[in-house]
């Protein structure tokens, strides 16, 4: 139950106050009664405060100071419980005396009897303070229940001095008369011990939060001071006007009748709104719950169902009445309703949240796999009630789950075997492909005899295409390197500028045959740079030979160098066809080839993704700029220094 902070602060506060005020009024009755007390003369009224009670609220009212503190200090508390004996002892002496009418003797003078209903409202207030710095919830409990009665004992004199109804101040007819100074003194003192402890016992709903402590707070006030305000307006009314007394009395009643119909009419209107908006937040939670696909559920401590919606009433294979009230082991086989009790011991014994997948066998034989959430379930008051449970069934996804893992090892399998076999194939080829070349070097060189023309062209193409199916395994070959992690650069420091020069003038054949212009823009002066030279030639060679493929004739690729801040940027700029900004993505993946290229058949799809991983490689970017129609610039960048991947060549002797 939640509280109303401030009101706490002041209710505590009020209790300090009233301890105050009772001291305060009972040291002004005593020093009243000093000239009579040292026989200086004077006389008091016969129904004043008798200076045994003035002493005795004294002692109470300083009782309550000391326990103001919950709990209050050992020391404090042992002062208040020794004044708190006193002022009952002095209650028991003047309840005899206020009983028997013997009147008591202090200073060889009689002091008159005492109320019965003085003494008796002593004894409570007594006891209601003593059981105050209690720990035991029973006895704070009976703290209020006896300041209580104190404060209904003192009301009634109150009302009849008001009132002037005589028999209200008195316990019969014949008995001495509560003083009206005690009784606003037992009010004061009551009403304190009530407030001391406003969080606990009958006065914890004072200080609720909710719709009753609201309620409470506002009809209180006005249901006690009405009748002090109207009594106060009646007696002025009969002394300053001689009104007649039963007038009056009518009148008063009439107005309690009119302000607390009032009251009541109001309060109901208030809690006819609450009602409704409860009823309807009430049928939305319970439309949700009935619903939701997923299952909800609450049991107790024991695992009996509080709650069970109908997703869960149609896993289980039952209705939900025949749920209620029924633990796990009424439902599920042994094995699966021990799982959910441990669950929930778990949860109740850590009061925290808790989230976990569980297989069940539901009651009709299927095996169906949950998310389940868990949090502990509290009633209005704060004990622990038992869990909330919701489930959702996620039988499917695992499914789904489990299958995409085996097909995902399956293909993992099936790359791997791809890897080796591209690996075996490489290496496999190498070896004839080199004879190959080897004796076409010998047919070239007319080692085997002199060659006619034509035997020198058929020569030439075997030498190109072997070259270029050299070119072919030696990607395949990097692909390989690259998935067993084995790919190393051999780096060495080299003039990048005069490389792609050479490189450019290599090549240059190859361009004029496609009736191509291709030239190369680079500083005059040698561009140091730490590298593997075989491969960025490679990565140059591939971003020419794309070009120079996809560029028509009459065209010109150019070749530019230049340096990068900390770097040097490498860009190959054709008037090519261009490419598509939905393909760029897909140029440098692995074995991906562009339509246009598909219809050329213009290699293996290998060289883009090749040069990405040895520019990276290299610490470096690639990239493209391009646009259809308009040709494309291919660029990469590499850093100075040198790269974490090399391994650096000492300088080849010259």
């Amino acid at each position: 139950m939640r509280r109303h902070p401030q009101l706490l602060r002041y209710l505590r506060r009020y209790a300090r106050a009233a301890s105050l005020g009772a001291s305060a009024l009972a040291v002004l009755v005593l020093l009243t009664w000093l000239p009579v007390l040292t026989g200086r003369g004077g006389s008091m009224p016969a129904d004043a405060m008798h200076p045994l009670v003035a002493v005795a609220i004294l002692l109470l009212g300083g009782a309550l100071g000391l326990q103001g503190a919950d709990p209050p200090p050992p020391r404090a508390l042992r002062a208040a419980r020794a004044a708190v004996v006193a002022a009952v002892v002095i209650g028991g002496l003047v309840l005899g005396g206020g009983f028997w009418g013997t009147p008591l003797v202090l200073a060889s003078e009689p002091l008159g009897p005492v109320a019965p209903n003085t003494a008796l409202g002593l004894l409570l207030l007594g006891a209601s303070m003593y059981a105050l710095g209690a720990r035991s919830p029973g006895l704070q409990r009976m703290s209020q229940v006896l300041a209580l009665g104190a404060a209904i004992l003192a009301f009634f004199p109150l009302v009849g001095y008001l009132f002037e109804v005589a028999t209200f101040t008195r316990l019969g007819p014949g008995v001495h008369p509560m003083a009206l100074s005690t009784a606003l003194a037992f009010l004061i003192l009551a009403s304190g011990l009530l407030a001391a402890r406003p969080e606990r016992g009958f006065m914890a709903l004072l200080s609720s939060e909710g719709l009753g402590g609201r309620i409470l707070r506002s009809l209180l006030p006005v249901v006690l001071l009405t009748p002090v305000l109207l009594g106060l307006m009646g007696l002025w009314a009969r002394r300053a006007w001689g009104i007649d007394p039963p007038l009056v009395t009518g009148f008063m009643v009439t107005s309690m009748v009119v302000v607390t119909a009032s009251l009541l009419w109001w309060h109901s209107g208030v809690l006819e709104q609450v009602e409704a908006s409860l009823s309807k937040r009430e049928a939305t939670l319970r439309t949700l719950i009935e619903t939701s696909p997923d299952l909800i559920m609450i049991r107790d401590r024991e695992g009996r169902y509080l709650l069970a919606n109908p997703a869960f009433a149609r896993m289980a294979g039952r209705p939900v009445p025949e749920i209620l009230g029924r633990r796990d082991v009424e439902i599920f086989e042994a094995d699966t309703a021990r799982r959910i009790m441990e669950n929930d011991q778990a949860v109740l014994a850590s009061e925290a949240p808790q989230s976990y997948e569980i297989e069940v066998r539901t009651p009709g034989g299927e095996d169906r796999v949950y998310d389940s959430s868990k949090y502990p379930y509290y009633a209005s008051d704060g004990s622990l009630i038992g869990v909330m449970v919701i489930s959702r069934d996620i039988t499917v996804r695992k499914r789904l789950e489990a299958t995409l893992r085996e097909q995902f090892e399956k293909l993992k399998e099936l790359d791997k075997l791809k890897g080796d076999f591209v690996n075996a194939v490489s290496h496999d080829l190498r070896t004839p492909l080199t004879s190959i070349l080897g004796y076409a070097e010998f047919l070239e060189d007319e080692l085997g005899g002199p060659l006619t023309p034509t035997q020198h062209d058929f020569v030439d193409q075997i030498t190109k295409s072997s070259k270029r199916l050299e070119g072919m395994v030696n990607d395949l070959l990097d692909v390989a390197r690259l998935d067993a992690g084995t790919f190393r650069l051999h780096c060495e420091e080299t003039d990048l500028a005069g490389r792609i020069r050479e490189l450019v003038d290599s090549l240059r054949p190859q361009a004029e045959e496609r009736h191509l212009d291709l030239h190369a823009s680079m500083p005059e002066a040698p561009v140091m740079q730490v590298l593997d030279p075989q491969r960025i030639e490679r990565v140059v060679s591939n971003l020419i030979g794309n070009s120079l493929k996809f560029t028509p004739e009459g065209g010109h690729v150019e070749v530019r160098l230049k340096e990068d801040g900390d770097g040097v940027l490498c860009e190959v700029s054709d008037t090519g066809i261009g490419i598509a900004p939905e393909d760029v993505p897909k140029l440098f993946k692995r074995f991906s080839q562009l339509e246009a290229g598909s219809r050329m058949k213009a290699g293996t799809g290998l060289g883009l993704s090749i040069s990405k991983a040895q520019v990276e490689a290299h610490g470096g970017q690639i990239g493209v700029r391009s646009e259809p129609g308009k040709g494309s610039t291919f660029w990469f960048r590499l850093p100075r220094g040198v790269p974490a991947a090399c391994r650096v060549e000492p300088p080849s002797a010259a």
